[in-house]
């Protein structure tokens, strides 16, 4: 994570649900991806529970923000994958041992 005083926006963390290549198939595909913003609307660090929604298929870099990414599933319910359930916590550098 960026020092606090860095954060922005559009900082965001993206997941990708990838399909491991394995003795039936020789490459990694990816399922689906879903995106989480790092800060809310106070500009401080998401903290707590949350739900992130996936979405089928490889990652669409054209989606530029997240109302885009829920008028996909939406729209056509066959674009939703998945929920993913996160925990987010902040934990300063001096908790590792």
């Amino acid at each position: 994570m960026p020092p606090d005083i860095e954060l922005m926006p559009s900082n965001v963390i993206v997941f990708e649900l990838i399909y491991l290549s394995s003795k039936t198939s020789s490459e990694d595909i990816t399922m689906g991806w879903g995106a989480f913003p790092m800060v809310n609307g106070d500009f401080q660090i998401n903290q707590g529970k949350f739900k992130v929604p996936l979405i089928n298929g490889p990652i669409d870099y054209t989606t530029d923000a997240f109302k885009n990414i829920e008028a996909k599933f939406k729209r056509n319910v066959d674009e939703w994958l998945c929920n993913l359930y996160i925990e987010v916590k902040k934990i300063d550098l001096v908790d590792f041992h």
